[in-house]
């Protein structure tokens, strides 16, 4: 997929990329919101078209387009970059900046399901959500993404390969 990047002033904190299928109308809508609110915040703000044919492949769900499209953001953006991917429904109501300026070092920042969730309306499997991730832009991070673009292609389950690979160390 080709990206749309926008960016208001010119100093940015992170990157936020999105990907939406142009037939999904609330979910077009929601990422317009989102763009809106980020530019407003001086985030830049990148939306991937995505073709269901030839992207998706019928992936709908589980996104297994989705490592592939973080990588690819990742190797044009510049090393300790944060690239924050967020799931066409997910929505923005606030400032994101004190989530990257946390005092502890980090590489890649998940989404831990609830508790009661996993095993209910998630299978076990699925501890992690990778609806909205963090990523601060490195070699290793890189490695990282590649890794689990490989996995998520195994098993088919961006969310079921993100997870084996935090908690099972794969």
């Amino acid at each position: 997929p080709t990206a749309t990047r926008e960016v208001l002033g010119e100093e940015r904190t992170m990157v936020i990329v999105q990907a939406v299928t142009p037939e999904t109308e609330d979910l077009v809508e929601m990422t317009r919101v989102n763009r809106e609110r980020l530019l407003s915040m001086g985030h830049e703000h990148v939306c991937m078209p995505l073709v269901p044919s030839l992207d998706l492949q019928g992936d709908v769900p589980p996104c297994g387009f989705k490592p592939g499209v973080i990588l690819q953001v990742l190797q044009e953006a510049d090393d300790d970059e944060v690239i924050v991917w967020m799931d066409a429904d997910a929505i923005v109501t606030r400032s994101i900046k004190d989530i990257v300026s946390t005092p502890f070092g980090w590489d890649v920042v998940v989404t831990l399901r609830d508790v009661e969730d996993i095993g209910t309306s998630q299978p076990k499997t699925n501890s992690l959500n990778s609806g909205v991730i963090f990523f601060r832009n490195s070699p290793m991070v890189r490695l990282f993404v590649a890794r689990w673009m490989d996995l998520t292609r195994r098993i088919k389950s961006d969310q079921w390969a993100l997870s084996l690979m935090v908690e099972e160390g794969l």
